[in-house]
C-alpha cells in the first residue's frame, strides 16, 4: 500500500510539471520482435541514446523517435551495411508512426491491422518435458531449451503452432492489440488462448493500458529482475508517461530524464 501512494503522488506531482501537450497513443510492439535486438545494436554503436532500461515492451512511437534518433546520426556517422538494413527494415514499418512526428500526418487515421501471422512445427522428446523448482512451494515450472515463449509449455511429441498479432491505433487517442495463439498436441488436442490484448489510451500526458500482455520489466545486473516474457503474460493496469519527464530540481533531481511505470 505504502508504494502505491508514493506512485500516487509521484504522478500527482508530475501531473503540475509536465506539459499539457499529450502524443499520439500508439500500440505496442511485441517482445518476440527482432526490433528490439535491432535497438540493440543501434544503442552500442552509438546510434540511440536514450533507451530507458527495464521496462518493455516500447510503443511504436518510441521506436520511430529512435529510428529518427539514427537516422540523424547516420548524416555524420554513417552506418555499417548490416545497421542499414535494420534500419530500413524498421522505417519501413513504422513510416506511419515517423510521419505523424515529422509533421506530415497530423490526424493520424486508424492502422489498425494484421501485423505478423507465424506457424511453428515442432518435436518434444525429453524424459521429463516439464520441471519444476525442488526444495520450494513455488507452483512455477519450466521447460527445458524453451526460452521467452510467453510461457507457453510444448505437449510431448508433435506439436503445431498459429499465432496471429494484430494491432494499432485506431485514432490519436486510443489503440489496441490482440495476438491470439491456436495450439496442437496429442496432450492438449486442440488449444486457443490469448497471448496478448488490451486497450491503451491516455488521461492528459498519462498513457493508461488495461488487458493482459507479457512484460520485460526490472532490470538486474544479470538479465531480468521482475517479470520476464519466459513467464505467462500478465492481466494489469498500467499507468505511464507519454513522453520521458525530465526532473531538474527537487528530491528526484537525481534521476535526470526517467520515465514512470
Amino acid at each position: 500500500m505504502k508504494k502505491i501512494l508514493g506512485a500516487c503522488l509521484i504522478a500527482a506531482a508530475l501531473g503540475c510539471n509536465v506539459a499539457a501537450a499529450s502524443p499520439l497513443v500508439t500500440a505496442d510492439v511485441p517482445l518476440d520482435s527482432n526490433y528490439y535486438l535491432y535497438l540493440d545494436k543501434f544503442e552500442g554503436m552509438g546510434y540511440v541514446t536514450d533507451i530507458p532500461t527495464g521496462t518493455k515492451p516500447y510503443s511504436r512511437l518510441d521506436m520511430a523517435k529512435w529510428v529518427l534518433q539514427a537516422e540523424a546520426v547516420a548524416k555524420t556517422k554513417p552506418m555499417p551495411k548490416y545497421l542499414q538494413t535494420y534500419y530500413d527494415t524498421m522505417r519501413a514499418d513504422l513510416a506511419e508512426e515517423i510521419a505523424y512526428l515529422s509533421g506530415e500526418n497530423d490526424k493520424f487515421e486508424s492502422n489498425l491491422k494484421l501485423r505478423n501471422a507465424k506457424l511453428d512445427f515442432s518435436y518434444l522428446n525429453q524424459d521429463k518435458s516439464i520441471q519444476s523448482y525442488k526444495g520450494t512451494n513455488s507452483k512455477a515450472h519450466w521447460q527445458m531449451l524453451n526460452h521467452n515463449n510467453n510461457g507457453y509449455r510444448y505437449g510431448d511429441g508433435f506439436n503445431a503452432v498459429g499465432i496471429l498479432n494484430i494491432s494499432g491505433s485506431i485514432n490519436k487517442d486510443f489503440a489496441l492489440g490482440i495476438t491470439p495463439r491456436f495450439s496442437w498436441d496429442k496432450d492438449e488436442h486442440g488449444d486457443a488462448s490469448l497471448i496478448d490484448g488490451y486497450v491503451k489510451t491516455h488521461v492528459g500526458v498519462w498513457g493508461v493500458t488495461v488487458g493482459k500482455q507479457p512484460l520485460y520489466w526490472g532490470q538486474g545486473t544479470n538479465g531480468t529482475l521482475a517479470f520476464s516474457n519466459n513467464a505467462t503474460p500478465q492481466t494489469l493496469a498500467k499507468l505511464n508517461l507519454l513522453e520521458p519527464h525530465t526532473f531538474d530540481n527537487g528530491l528526484l533531481k537525481f534521476l535526470g530524464k526517467a520515465n514512470i511505470n
